[in-house]
């Protein structure tokens, strides 16, 4: 992840101490012969003078440094404090090698405490890794026996680097060489500890090809590839968006593995949203295959004991459930089954307008709901609407499909009110007339365990097992007429 600054800078410190060799040398033609392996090929003007110790500061213009492995060291000019070890680069920094670049305003290498100071424009590129940082300031810790490992702070005016995966580019089926794409990461401040770990400070950003992030703060494992977002996090994947207190991803072989969103989880998809303290999503070939949301500490209290924390919750179009925890298999991400277990309800829209208010006209709720332990949710693709051109999934030419409730399934002290619309109350279309509910009887229904099954998102049929107890309403005028016109039979279904 961290980008391997440290080869060029421990070579721009090596180049520093033999620059202060080069520099104490009075005149050009012994810099030609110094008995190191770097020369200091020319400069402008060369002054060294002894303070009352006799320690020397030395200083010369347009200093350039050369060295047999191809390291180059320049500036506008250079000031060199034999006593405190210190060593002032000034105008035009430049530091080259075959496989790094640095470039400043201002560098000051502290020789005995192994720090180099970049200041200004800063600008470095790994030519082998991919690896380019911009900032204003660039601060290097060598590794010593304060630190086991070489450490790199960027700030300014909101820093930036651009980084490679860590894994090697692969080839395509023709044997071309595929191209990675970078890492793009800005924020208040970027850290680097070796080359495996990296720290992103103050509105964090992440961005590369189909991967979008946020956060006040990341954290990246390069070799390990975990990547952790805290803080306000957000990630954008495709079409999913997950949002949380904090965001963690297995990024093993730079290819998504698992996602987990901790504290006030939701996760956003075409079909789909879900809520929850916890989230986690498992992928494979870096599509959703399974999700399951939890509530922190479920089990452990009442939920009137934890106000403030919601139990987890399924939204869908046309459907509605919440439990203590629900896990949803959508094998390629095609929704298949929503699976909720600990007093589990769901509700079902059966107003053509979603956004209609659950209390209903007239005080009919315009949902049926339906109860229980568990409740198991099955979902079938939808047929397309007719002249509607599909929606691609990828870009890949596949068709996404759109998704509708099939079965609802509830066990363990199971109940459930639905409508069901009059025989001759159909559109035009063929469906269900849906514009007025006081046309629909009304049952409700407790039972063991409680099938419904839906056609064109109405209840079409209805099964139950075990001990089975219900209550049929039906509307006005069907037996006997009610003052609000809403409830005007009844017809006991106990068995």
């Amino acid at each position: 992840m961290a980008p391997r600054i440290l080869s060029i800078l421990t070579a721009a410190g090596a180049g520093v101490a033999v620059a202060v060799l080069c520099l104490l040398v009075p005149a050009p033609g012994a810099a030609q012969d110094l008995g190191t392996q770097c020369t200091l090929d020319s400069y402008r003007v060369l002054s060294s003078q002894a303070g009352i110790q006799g320690l020397r500061v030395t200083r010369v213009g347009r200093p350039i440094l050369s060295c047999p492995d191809g390291t180059r060291i320049a500036a506008d000019s250079a000031v060199i404090y034999e006593e405190s070890g210190l060593n002032e680069f000034i105008g035009q920094v430049r530091f080259r090698d075959p496989l790094r670049e640095l470039d400043s305003d201002r560098a000051d290498y502290f020789e005995r405490e192994g720090r180099l100071h970049a200041r200004g424009s800063v600008e470095f590129r790994d030519l082998v890794q991919g690896t380019e940082m911009r900032g204003d300031t660039l601060v290097f810790l060598e590794a010593g026996a304060l630190r086991a490992e070489d450490q790199v702070t960027v700030q300014g005016s909101r820093p930036s680097v651009s980084f490679l995966p860590a894994d090697a580019p692969e080839e395509d089926e023709d044997g071309v060489l595929l191209e990675p794409e970078p890492y793009h990461v800005v924020a208040n401040r970027l850290r680097f500890e070796g080359d495996r770990y990296f720290w992103a400070d103050g509105d964090a950003e992440l961005d590369r090809d189909d991967l979008r992030a946020s956060a006040d703060s990341l954290w990246f494992h390069r070799e390990g590839g975990d990547l952790a977002l805290t803080g306000r996090a957000r990630l954008i994947t495709e079409d999913t968006e997950f949002s949380g207190d904090r965001i963690l991803l297995e990024l093993p072989g730079d290819e998504i593995r698992s996602i987990t969103v901790v504290g006030d989880g939701r996760l956003t998809t075409v079909d789909l949203e879900l809520f929850g303290d916890e989230i986690r999503i498992r992928f494979e070939n870096e599509r959703i295959q399974r999700l399951v949301a939890v509530r922190a500490g479920a089990g452990e209290e009442d939920e009137e004991d934890q106000p403030g924390r919601p139990r987890p919750r399924a939204v869908a179009e046309d459907f509605f459930l919440q439990a203590d925890s629900i896990e949803v298999l959508s094998p390629d991400e095609r929704l298949e089954t929503v699976h909720a277990v600990g007093r589990a309800r769901g509700e079902m829209n059966i107003q053509d307008d979603a956004d209609t208010d659950t209390a209903g006209e007239n005080g009919v709720p315009d949902r049926d709901w339906i109860e229980g332990d568990a409740i198991l949710a099955t979902f079938e693709p939808a047929p397309a609407p007719p002249n509607k051109v599909p929606e691609e999934v990828n870009g890949e030419g596949e068709a996404r499909p759109e998704y509708r409730l099939e079965q609802l399934v509830a066990t363990g002290s199971a109940r459930t009110l639905y409508r069901t619309p009059p025989e001759d109350g159909v559109n035009a279309e063929g469906g269900a007339d849906r514009a007025d509910l006081r046309n629909w009887s009304m049952s409700y229904l407790l039972a063991d365990e409680i099938e419904i099954h839906l056609l064109d998102g109405a209840v079409d049929r209805v099964e139950a097992e075990g001990t089975v107890r219900g209550l049929q309403l039906e509307p006005s005028g069907t037996r006997t007429s009610s003052d609000d016109g809403i409830v005007g039979g009844q017809e006991d279904l106990d068995e």
